[in-house]
């Protein structure tokens, strides 16, 4: 474990720095309305690959960490299911263009979306089956690297040389997903399935794959919903500007979220292999250190986050700070949703995930509809961070059934011991004297 862990840090850190890189120069090159708008659509976009992709990236983490169906035959589905939900994306356009939904920048949505669908698809199966394998280097190196190139890219069409211009450079940022993809691809059937191996899984494989898919589904939906459908709202209700602004706050958000990801993504093949009898308190231990973290964190952005937004993606995200200490509080409780949800997916209970972000998803819908338009995106962001706390409280609950944990077990003083997280690092028993 860890091992894992410290390899999923390693690698998937510099993945996400360099994605944040990318998103800053994103918004100052088109600042707060246009980048706003750009994200918005890829929002749409991500919302046909989770309904098109039936979850099955979710089902082949889980299949493939516990050998329960082999690695060539998940391959080979992750390479023909990216064109179905390709050609999902193509359908929609359509259907929005002949509905009058869209009316300008058809070859730009067609091509945008085909490539961020077709790509995306393929990144999310093939790095789910990486990371089955444990191997977290492979596949952040190559993503890391391309998103080197594509800001490397970026002063050629800001300044204009040999005729580029900054409307060209948005066909390049949406291609990039097709190379990702590609290139995960290709790396993993070299590495793991060469191609004369390849096969489909029988019928009962195929019934219990998509079975499992269904009920994550479901799962990655409510969990789609509760961190983007306040998109739509404030797209609706808010200027362009307030939208790139909050935009940019959600995802200043999600980035806090890469910690418990990268410790998500570890925890999931070892729980899938039941490898760890003491994998309910380890979690336990892992999540209470995201106390003090973020307490950190909140003390800190409340005295320095303003200039920095400023500073970092330019004047026209002013409207960031207040939001952002506001959903602080919910990004702590999501942190500890998400590590818990990967033990539930791992453990073959998907459904505990539908119930828990569904709750939430409740919480949030109604609380859209009301504060929105009161407070703006301020009210966005106070809903979003109670949906996460509710989301959060009922998966501890149904965390504590399934693992026996009591009260007591939460509340302890090992919870206040420095020692307790050493041995955790050390990954020593908890129990261990």
């Amino acid at each position: 474990m860890k091992k894992a862990l410290l390899d999923s840090f390693l690698w998937r850190g510099i993945y996400f720095i360099t994605t944040l890189f990318l998103n800053v120069a994103i918004a100052r090159i088109y600042e707060a309305p246009k980048s706003g708008w750009i994200y918005f659509i890829s929002n749409n976009f991500y919302l046909v690959v989770l309904i098109g992709g039936l979850s099955l990236d979710s089902s082949m983490s889980y299949f493939s960490a516990s050998n329960r169906i082999a690695a060539n035959k998940l391959a080979l589905i992750s390479v023909i299911w990216p064109f179905i939900v390709a050609l999902l994306s193509i359908a929609c356009t359509i259907f929005l263009i002949r509905g009058n939904f869209i009316t300008s920048d058809y070859l730009f949505l067609f091509v945008a979306g085909a490539a961020y669908t077709f790509g995306i698809s393929l990144n999310n199966f093939f790095t789910s089956l990486f990371y089955a394998r444990q191997n977290y280097a492979v596949p952040n190196i190559l993503m890391s690297i391309i998103n080197a190139m594509v800001i490397i890219l970026i002063p050629f069409f800001t300044k204009g040389y040999m005729g580029l211009d900054r409307g060209q450079f948005l066909y390049i940022y949406f291609l990039q997903f097709i190379l990702q993809g590609i290139g995960l691809a290709i790396l993993y059937l070299v590495l793991y399935s060469p191609v004369r191996q390849l096969q489909f899984p029988s019928l009962p494989e195929y019934k219990t794959l998509f079975r499992f898919a269904i009920v994550a589904l479901f799962a990655n939906i409510a969990y789609y919903l509760i961190n983007r459908v306040d998109y739509l709202f404030v797209e609706a209700w808010c200027s362009s500007k307030s939208l790139g602004n909050y935009v940019q706050v959600s995802k200043m958000g999600q980035l806090f979220l890469i910690i418990p990801s990268i410790i998500a993504s570890a925890v999931y093949p070892q729980a899938a292999k039941g490898e760890n009898a003491n994998m309910g308190k380890y979690i336990l231990r892992i999540i209470t250190l995201f106390v003090p973290l973020y307490l950190l964190i909140i003390i800190v952005s409340y005295f320095f986050s303003s200039p920095v937004f400023i500073w970092l993606f330019g004047k026209t995200f002013d409207e960031m700070y207040v939001p952002f200490l506001v959903l602080l509080p919910g990004i702590l409780f999501l942190s500890m949703h998400t590590v818990i949800a990967a033990f539930f997916g791992a453990k073959n209970k998907p459904s505990y995930n539908v119930i828990s972000t569904g709750a939430g998803l409740v919480v949030v819908l109604i609380g859209d509809l009301f504060l929105i338009k009161k407070m703006g995106i301020t009210g966005a962001a106070l809903v979003s961070s109670l949906g996460y706390t509710t989301a959060f409280i009922v998966s501890m609950i149904l965390f504590m059934q399934k693992t026996a944990i009591g009260w007591r077990d939460i509340f302890t003083t090992e919870v206040f011991k420095l020692k307790t997280y050493t041995s955790l690092i050390a990954n020593r028993s908890l129990n261990s004297k």
